[in-house]
């Protein structure tokens, strides 16, 4: 099952459990840490989770006043609201008219169930034109590792990352471990944005930058080691403009995965990696090119 079928099997469960959503569950049916479940959500749907309830739950709401069943605050209740003032606000911002006005006659704007297709590239519309802002450029399946990942790490959010990547390169990070040539895989010398340890609580998860090197390398101090143990991994290009990439390459990944017949790896030791390489991310970027390529890398498990 891929983040489509998994997206489509949530919206599932959100419309027979409208009144009362399990987020916990939500989570177990994607298959995915909450946190990270929200973003994937919106990039397919363009639509936050929270989002699509609260509209949901108005559409309904004013269906049940057109059949004229209940009454407002009744009605304001079943669905969430506290208050028949605050009910009736949400209600005429989403049909634009006040639930007291609500008849059969009139032409409510309401938002119908979301259903999900499967598509290979992530777009958005302007002016009535389909954009594709980010797409899989090359996806390959290939043994992994062993390795250790040795970096600077910190415990973030989405948003800290790139404030901690220019601390890094600022700082001198790299200089170290550029110097430990030995220890340096003989085909692999990329800088690498290491995740792992996604918390639902607060959105947070680990992020190592840094880079793959031998098993027995001497950590230096201030550093971290992780060991990458040897795995089959999808080693996939998203191609796009730099924010468009990182807001969709895991999601394109995980769904190219699913067609070439893999899921992800989620075992104890699961983590994924940002891989920027010189050929297709470094240098173009340096040139002032908007069009880059991150290198993704997923551990995955046939599953036929």
């Amino acid at each position: 099952m891929d983040s489509y079928d998994r997206t489509e099997a949530v919206i599932s469960y959100i419309e027979s459990n409208i009144l009362e959503i399990d987020y916990d569950e939500i989570s177990r049916i994607a298959c995915c840490p909450l946190g990270l479940y929200h973003r994937i959500f919106s990039y397919i749907t363009g639509i936050s989770i929270a989002d699509y309830v609260r509209r949901r739950r108005l559409t309904l709401a004013a269906i049940e006043l057109i059949n004229g069943e209940q009454k407002v605050i009744d009605v304001a209740v079943k669905y969430g609201y506290n208050s028949q003032a605050a009910f009736s606000r949400a209600f005429k911002e989403h049909t634009g008219i006040p639930p007291s006005f609500v008849t059969h006659e009139l032409n409510l704007r309401l938002y119908p169930r979301m259903s999900i297709q499967y598509i290979n590239e992530t777009y958005r519309i302007e002016k009535g034109k389909k954009t594709i802002v980010a797409k899989l450029a090359n996806i390959e399946f290939v043994d992994f590792g062993s390795f250790t990942m040795v970096g600077k790490e910190i415990r973030a959010k989405i948003s800290e990352i790139g404030s901690f990547w220019k601390k890094c390169f600022e700082e001198g990070m790299y200089d170290p471990l550029i110097k430990m040539k030995e220890y340096l895989p003989e085909d692999i010398d990329e800088y690498v944005g290491f995740i792992k340890g996604y918390n639902d609580d607060d959105d947070s998860f680990n992020y190592v930058v840094g880079m793959f090197m031998k098993r027995d390398v001497p950590v230096p101090d201030g550093y971290v080691g992780y060991d990458v143990p040897k795995r089959t991994v999808a080693k996939a290009w998203i191609e796009g403009e730099e924010n468009d990439i990182y807001n969709n390459a895991f999601l394109l990944t995980t769904e190219a995965l699913k067609k070439h017949g893999y899921d992800i790896d989620l075992s104890s030791n699961y983590c994924w990696c940002e891989v920027y390489t010189d050929q297709r991310f470094g240098i173009p970027k340096s040139k002032g090119e908007k069009l880059l390529t991150l290198d993704i890398y997923m551990p995955c498990v046939k599953i036929h």
